[in-house]
């Protein structure tokens, strides 16, 4: 009797620990549990900063090339301007100096026909001396 005695003893002893055993696995998967809960929400929340992250860096890819595009086009205009008032500069350029040489020219035709001129005169001159 005393032996079963010590045998109950030691199972409700055993019972005893297994319960506290069991709160504590109970109180661990709790813990778990809520850590895990805890992470999934904070997961969710960096998935949700990143994909906005993404789209603002979209955005800002879409607004750099819309502006790039545009600069260039800026400049692309004002390449043909340059282009066009620099055609028309050497027009002008070249228009001038054909006015120019033709002035030249004129002024050439008449020195030479003044000194052909000249020249008459002195060889008449001087074949009336002769005479």
């Amino acid at each position: 009797a005393e032996m079963v005695k010590d045998y109950d003893i030691c199972i409700k002893n055993l019972n005893t620990q297994l319960e506290a055993k069991q709160s504590e696995v109970a109180t661990s998967t709790t813990r778990a549990q809520d850590e895990l809960r805890a992470s999934a929400v904070s997961t969710r929340q960096y998935q949700q900063k990143l994909t906005g992250y993404e789209q603002k860096m979209l955005a800002n890819a879409h607004e750099f090339d819309r502006a790039l595009s545009q600069r260039a086009q800026e400049h692309a205009d004002a390449l043909m301007r340059a282009t066009a008032n620099h055609q028309r500069l050497m027009r002008k350029a070249e228009e001038q100096l054909l006015s120019r040489n033709m002035e030249l020219e004129d002024t050439l035709n008449t020195q030479a026909l003044e000194y052909d001129a000249a020249i008459a005169l002195r060889i008449s001159a001087h074949a009336s001396t002769l005479q």
